[in-house]
C-alpha cells in the first residue's frame, strides 16, 4: 500500500460504503474500518429497534444506480434496508475492504510525513496503520445520548431496566411491562407504538410536541409529492436567495405563509392532533427537515385510545420502580427506553484535530458539510444529513475523491472558514431546531440547493431537462443523479462508468 494514495474510511453504514466504492474508483487503496460486527450503521441489527424503517421511500431511499425492488413497500422496514445494503456491498465488491469488529482509538496526522496514524482495536489485540487520507463516516448517529438523572442507580438495583432506542432490539422486552418512553423525535414515537401493543402499559414523556407527517397526506397523495419537490423546497427561505427565492419571500410571503398553513391543517385533520392534546406549539415551517419524520401507522388513534399515555415534562430523577418528573409527578415503570437521540463524538481525534472540526459549542465546521477547511485530507461522509441519505453520502463522496485527486479546486483556507462560520450563523438565527439536534450536520429542508452546489463544484449540470417545472414539481430521483455524475470527468474513468443494477433482494422481518 502506497500510504499517500490510501484511504482508511472509518465506518462502515451507508455513508462507509458508498465513500469505500468511491474511492477505490479513483485509484485509491482503501480499507475500512467498522468497529461492529454488520455493516449498516443504524441499520445494522444489532442497533435496530424491531419496528423499524425507512422515513423515505424506497425510489428515494437508493443509490443512484442501484434501486430497491418495486414489489417492496414504499417504506421498507429495518430487514430489508439492512439486506440491501449488504447486496450494494458485495455487488461492489466492498466486503473483502472491510474489517469488522475494529474500533478506531486514535487518528493523528504526522506533519512531517504528511500521513495519518490510525490505531484501532479488535481482535488480535492494538494495530497502527498509516494512510494518506482519512474518510471519517461515522455520522453523528454514534453515540447515544443518555442523560445522567439521579437515581439511576437505584432504579436499576431495584430490577428496573434503562436503555437507549438504539439498544431495546429485543422483540420481547417490553411485553407485559410497564414502559416509560422518553422524547418525541421518531424513534421514541416508533418504540411507544410498538410498546403499546405489547407492554402493559406505556407513557411518552415529552418536552414538545412535534410535528409528524403521514405516509400518505389524506390517506391518498403519497407523501413524496409534498415534501420531496423543488416546488416544496423553495417554500423555506435559504440562505443567499436568488432574485426568484427573494421575491417569494417577501412579495409572496402570503403564498408562502398561506401554503404552510394548509399542510398545518391537513396535517391537524388527518391525525386529529387536538383530540390527541399533541399539536405543536410552533410552526410546521420552522420544523420542515430532518427533524420531521414519519408517524408510525396508529400512532396518535393508540394515543387517544388511552394504550398511549403522553406526559409532557422532564425527568428529575428516579425511585425504585418509578420516573419521577420535575413537576413532581410519579411513574410507575419496569422499563425506561430513552428516544433522546445521539450526542456526536469524535473521541479518536487529537484534540487540536477535534476543535478545528468541531467548536466549543458541538457545531461541526466543514465546508460543504464535507471537508475541514485547515484540514485537508481529512474528509467526512454523511454529515450533510437529508432526506435521501444514500444520495447524500454519493454526491459527498464523490465531491472528496475530486478533490482528494486534484478534480476539484476548493478556495483558500480562510475563505472556506469564513463562508462556514456565515452559513452557520444564518442557521442561529433562521432554524435553530435544525442546529438543536444535527448539530450543523444537516442540509435538510435545502437538500436540493446543496445538491446543487456539490454539482456546480464538480462542473455537472444540475437539473436533467430543460423543462424547469417538471423539475420543480416531481419528487426527487437518484437514477438522475447517477447520469449527473457519469458527466464528471475528474478523478477516474471507473468513475464515469457506472453499470446500474436492481437490487433483488427481498428480505423481510
Amino acid at each position: 500500500m502506497t500510504p499517500l494514495r490510501s484511504a482508511c474510511v472509518i465506518g462502515a453504514g451507508i455513508s462507509g460504503i458508498s465513500t469505500a466504492r468511491t474511492l477505490r474508483a479513483a485509484g485509491f487503496d482503501v480499507v475500512v474500518l467498522e468497529k461492529g460486527r454488520n455493516l449498516g450503521g443504524v441499520w445494522d441489527p444489532d442497533r435496530s429497534y424491531p419496528n423499524i424503517s425507512t422515513q423515505t421511500n424506497r425510489e428515494q431511499y437508493s443509490f443512484s444506480d442501484f434501486p430497491m425492488p418495486e414489489d417492496w413497500p414504499q417504506w421498507p422496514n429495518g430487514a430489508q434496508v439492512h439486506g440491501y445494503l449488504e447486496d450494494y456491498a458485495k455487488h461492489n465488491q466492498l466486503t473483502d475492504l472491510i474489517r469488522f469488529g475494529r474500533s478506531v482509538t486514535s487518528a493523528r496526522r504526522d506533519p512531517d510525513a504528511g500521513e495519518w496514524e490510525v490505531t484501532h482495536t479488535g481482535e488480535g489485540g492494538e494495530r497502527t496503520s498509516r494512510f494518506g487520507h482519512v474518510a471519517v463516516c461515522t455520522g453523528i448517529f454514534n453515540r447515544p445520548n443518555l442523560p445522567q438523572v439521579p437515581g439511576m442507580d437505584a432504579f436499576r438495583e431495584a430490577g428496573g431496566r434503562m436503555l437507549h432506542t438504539s439498544q431495546a432490539t429485543d422483540p420481547e422486552l417490553l411485553v407485559g411491562k410497564r414502559v416509560v418512553v422518553i422524547g418525541f423525535q421518531k424513534s421514541a414515537t416508533d418504540v411507544a407504538h410498538y410498546s403499546s401493543a405489547r407492554a402493559a402499559e406505556t407513557t411518552l414523556v415529552y418536552r414538545r410536541a412535534m410535528w409528524k407527517v403521514p405516509t400518505h397526506v389524506l390517506g391518498i397523495i403519497n407523501v413524496k409529492w409534498l415534501f420531496y419537490s423543488r416546488f416544496v423546497e423553495a417554500m423555506a427561505e435559504p440562505w443567499e436567495p436568488r432574485l426568484p427565492e427573494r421575491l417569494l419571500h417577501s412579495v409572496g410571503k402570503p403564498v408562502v405563509w398561506g401554503f404552510w398553513r394548509l399542510v398545518e391543517s391537513l396535517m391537524r385533520a388527518q391525525f386529529r392532533l387536538g383530540s390527541a392534546g399533541l399539536l405543536p406549539e410552533h410552526r410546521f415551517e420552522t420544523q420542515i427537515g430532518c427533524n420531521l419524520s414519519v408517524c408510525p401507522k396508529g400512532y396518535y388513534d393508540a394515543v387517544r385510545t388511552g394504550r398511549i399515555r403522553p406526559r409532557r415534562g422532564t425527568v428529575a430523577a428516579y425511585e425504585p420502580g418509578a420516573v419521577v418528573l420535575a413537576d413532581g409527578g410519579r411513574l410507575p415503570a419496569d422499563v425506561v427506553v430513552y428516544g433522546t437521540g445521539y450526542t456526536p463524538s469524535l473521541p479518536f481525534l487529537d484534540a487540536p484535530t477535534r476543535a478545528r472540526v468541531m467548536g466549543a459549542d458541538g457545531y461541526f465546521r466543514l465546508y460543504r458539510n464535507i471537508l475541514p477547511p485547515a484540514e485537508p485530507t481529512l474528509g467526512f461522509v454523511g454529515y450533510n444529513s437529508s432526506l435521501f441519505c444514500q444520495l447524500s453520502a454519493e454526491l459527498a463522496a464523490r465531491w472528496l475523491a475530486e478533490f482528494w485527486t486534484g478534480g476539484l479546486i476548493v478556495p483558500p483556507v480562510e475563505v472556506m472558514a469564513r463562508q462556514v462560520e456565515d452559513r452557520l450563523e444564518w442557521y442561529r438565527r433562521h432554524r435553530p431546531l435544525d442546529l438543536e439536534s444535527y448539530r450543523n450536520a444537516c442540509v435538510a429542508p435545502f437538500n436540493y440547493r446543496h445538491f446543487d452546489e456539490l454539482l456546480r463544484d464538480l462542473g455537472a449540470p444540475t437539473h436533467k431537462s430543460r423543462n424547469r417545472v417538471l423539475e420543480a414539481v416531481r419528487p426527487l430521483t437518484p437514477p438522475h443523479y447517477a447520469e449527473h455524475l457519469d458527466r464528471i470527468g475528474g478523478a477516474s474513468p471507473r468513475l464515469r462508468r457506472r453499470p446500474r443494477r436492481r437490487f433483488a433482494g427481498a428480505r423481510t422481518r
